[in-house]
């Protein structure tokens, strides 16, 4: 390629960056997730554990969540920070009694769902599984 050439592909590619992302980059705009939320919780060869609680918007993107699963051992608080991500993603980062968990899902918001997998850490045991949460109608 001769250097014009360089020099061509070069300011078409600044050309494209200073315009900004694409439009098929995901963009999504702020969901509030503020409400009373309920669910369930699945791991593998378990029964499955309902959750109930509070999500509470702390910013534009970020929220609290304040719930309670129902396990075989009886409930267990769970309290901690949420955020949605981009491209529709959500992650909370709960510490329920004596454990630290992480929810990872993709939010649908015609639905006002989200689910995906769960994973926590009890006394170094690494638990894993499914979720889903539905917002609930106020």
């Amino acid at each position: 390629m001769t250097r014009v050439g360089v020099i061509a592909l070069g300011m078409s590619l600044l050309a494209v960056g200073a315009a900004g992302p694409s439009p098929t980059a995901a963009q999504t705009s702020a969901f509030d997730f503020t409400g009373h939320w309920t669910g369930q919780a699945q791991r593998r060869n378990h029964p499955e554990m309902s959750i109930s609680g509070d999500l509470a918007a702390t910013g534009t993107a970020t929220f609290t969540a304040n719930l309670t699963v129902e396990s075989k051992n009886g409930p267990v608080q769970c309290t901690g920070p949420g955020r949605e991500k981009p491209n529709l993603k959500v992650r909370i980062r709960p510490k329920c009694g004596g454990s630290t968990a992480t929810l990872r899902g993709k939010l649908d918001p015609s639905t006002a769902t989200m689910s995906g997998h769960f994973t926590s850490v009890s006394q170094g045991t690494v638990n894993t599984g499914t979720f889903s949460l539905t917002k609930q109608a106020a």
